[in-house]
C-alpha cells in the first residue's frame, strides 16, 4: 500500500508546482523503497550501493509457445555493515533498475550537468552534488511523512504493535519468500541473518498458513487394524 502510494500520488505532486522542487528525490524515494523491499538490504547499505555491485543476466524463460522469451535478474552483491557478511541476492528489479538509470540520464541532461552515471557512482546518489549519498535521516523523515498520510488506512503488522518503519520493507522481504516456499537456509543468506533468528520468524508465519489443517474438525474418526480388503471383482 505504501509503495503503490508513493508510486501513483506522493511523487508527482512536485509536477503541479512551477519549479517541480522534490521530484527528483520523491522519485528516487519511489525506486528506493521498492528496491528495499525486493532485496531485503538494510536502508544503509542501499544509500552506499554503487553500479559496479549490480549485475543483471537474463536467465530467459519459456513462454506459453514454448518459445524462449528474455527474464532478467539483477544479482546485487553487497555486504552487510552489521555483521560484515558478504552475500549475493537475485532480485526481480532489472526492469526497475533500467527505469530509474534512465531516469537518472534523462535528469542530468534536462538539468545540463555534468556528472556522468559510471560503475563507481552510488545508485541513489545525488547528480546535481557529486554524487553524494542522501543522508539517512532525511529518507526516514520522508518514510515518516508517508506513514502519516496512510496512517488510517494501514492495520499494522499481525505480530508487532510497533508502527511500520524503513526496515519493515526488509522484513517484508524476508517473510515475502518465507511464505511462498523459499528455504530458511536461503532466506538467511540473502538477509545475512543467521539461521536462527530466520527460524523464528518462519515458525509463526507457517503457523499461520497452517492454521486451516489445524482447526479443520474432523470428518470421521479412523478405524483401527489393517482394513477391509475391497474385491473390484465382486
Amino acid at each position: 500500500m505504501i509503495v503503490r502510494f508513493v508510486r501513483d500520488e506522493w511523487r508527482h505532486r512536485p509536477l503541479k508546482q512551477d519549479n517541480k522542487s522534490g521530484w527528483f528525490f520523491r522519485n528516487m524515494f519511489w525506486h528506493f523503497i521498492l528496491f528495499m523491499k525486493n532485496t531485503g538490504m538494510s536502508p544503509e547499505e542501499i544509500l552506499k550501493m554503487k553500479w559496479k555491485q549490480i549485475e543483471i543476466v537474463d536467465v530467459g524463460r519459456i513462454d506459453s509457445k514454448g518459445n524462449r522469451v528474455q527474464w532478467e535478474v539483477a544479482y546485487v552483491r553487497t555486504i552487510r555493515s552489521k555483521t560484515q557478511q558478504p552475500r549475493e541476492i537475485p532480485a526481480n528489479q532489472a526492469r526497475e533498475l533500467r527505469r530509474w538509470k534512465q531516469f537518472l540520464e534523462e535528469y542530468i541532461e534536462s538539468k545540463g550537468l555534468s556528472s556522468k552515471i559510471t560503475r563507481e557512482s552510488l545508485v541513489f546518489g545525488q547528480p546535481y552534488n557529486a554524487w553524494q549519498a542522501f543522508c539517512y535521516k532525511h529518507v526516514g523523515e520522508t518514510w515518516r511523512e508517508v506513514r502519516r498520510e496512510l496512517a488510517d488506512k494501514l492495520k499494522g503488522h499481525r505480530f508487532s504493535p510497533h508502527p511500520y518503519t524503513v526496515y519493515s520493507l526488509r522484513s517484508s522481504f524476508a517473510e515475502d519468500h518465507l511464505l511462498k516456499g523459499t528455504p530458511v537456509m536461503e532466506v538467511a543468506e540473502m538477509m545475512g541473518h543467521s539461521v536462527i533468528e530466520t527460524q523464528k520468524t518462519y515458525a509463526r508465519l507457517n503457523l499461520r498458513k497452517k492454521g486451516r489443517e489445524i482447526t479443520m474438525p474432523e470428518l470421521g474418526k479412523k478405524i483401527r487394524g489393517d482394513g477391509e480388503v475391497i474385491d473390484l471383482f465382486n
